[in-house]
């Protein structure tokens, strides 16, 4: 049996159009902006899969959030999945500008899941974004564990597009290497933990940790760390109530660094900027609701 179905959004430079296909024998086909395979599949190997604030969602601006003329594929047998992108980049007379393309592999058989990915991404001078990670999580009674690393590789200036520009890689929420004449290396590894502390109440704690190689063409490098804690009260299925601490530091070149993800995310640290600082405390709370 298979099934179609298409979902329209509208956006400030026009029209946002998803489509799927689902059909048993051949598997998952979805088109339009979608979400990048490395975040799909390290979402699930991150304790809080996609953080609310800059400080516990930072990983996820290495490799780049959701992408424009997406075309995707997801096939499972048993328990094996296997999930390939390929990310259009509509830059004239250019045909490998602006492109993302990525493949993932992953094994999840009851309380225990595994999984890898490779990405990459291309700007407008041939520049690239090459990404490889890998993560795992384990169900131990009331709790879920989980662990990832990956490595984000950019080439000296590779340059992400502004948003909404149409240039390449414009909406993709990926930070670039600009004036940089060396390739930067990130690493990170996430480790965390869910507690179901009770039927309506999770627990949440993770660390995550990035030694960077390359910050700028200096060569120093640098470091970004977070440790996080976070609880929710679900008022209902979709509805809950939660609170969050977290704390982050900045170390070495990273201070100083014009492309971090802390500027980019527009956080105040680093960067030099005035007011800035090598560290922060974070607490939130807040009401949400899932539609």
């Amino acid at each position: 049996m298979a099934r179609a179905g298409a979902r329209l959004r509208i956006r400030a430079r026009g029209c946002e159009v998803n489509k799927k296909y689902r059909s048993k024998d051949w598997g998952e086909f979805d088109a339009g902006r979608q979400y990048g395979i490395a975040a799909d599949v390290l979402g699930g190997y991150d304790p809080m899969g996609t953080g609310n604030f800059n400080e516990n969602e930072w990983s996820v601006f290495l490799y780049g959030i959701r992408f424009d003329n997406t075309l995707k594929y997801t096939k499972s047998v048993g328990p094996v999945t296997v999930e390939l992108q390929y990310s259009l980049g509509e830059q004239a007379g250019k045909s490998g500008a602006g492109v993302t393309s990525g493949a993932a592999l992953s094994y999840a058989n009851g309380p225990f899941s595994v999984g890898a990915v490779l990405q990459q991404s291309q700007d407008a001078s041939s520049a690239r974004m090459k990404l490889a990670g890998a993560g795992g999580s384990w169900v131990a009674g009331a709790a879920k564990l989980y662990l990832q690393y990956v490595e984000a590789r950019r080439d000296p200036g590779f340059a992400k597009a502004a948003s909404n520009s149409g240039g390449a890689l414009a909406n993709t929420s990926m930070i670039g290497n600009s004036g940089n004449t060396l390739s930067r290396t990130d690493r990170v590894w996430t480790a965390g933990a869910l507690w179901q502390a009770a039927d309506a109440v999770e627990v949440t704690v993770g660390y995550m940790n990035d030694a960077i190689k390359n910050v700028a063409s200096s060569g120093r490098t640098g470091r970004i760390a977070t440790l996080y804690a976070l609880a929710d009260y679900h008022l209902s299925r979709r509805t809950d109530v939660y609170i969050g601490l977290d704390r982050t530091t900045l170390g070495g070149a990273e201070i100083d660094d014009l492309n971090g993800v802390m500027p980019f995310a527009g956080a105040s640290l680093g960067a030099g900027a005035a007011h800035s600082a090598s560290s922060r405390n974070g607490a939130a709370i807040g009401l949400r609701h899932k539609f």
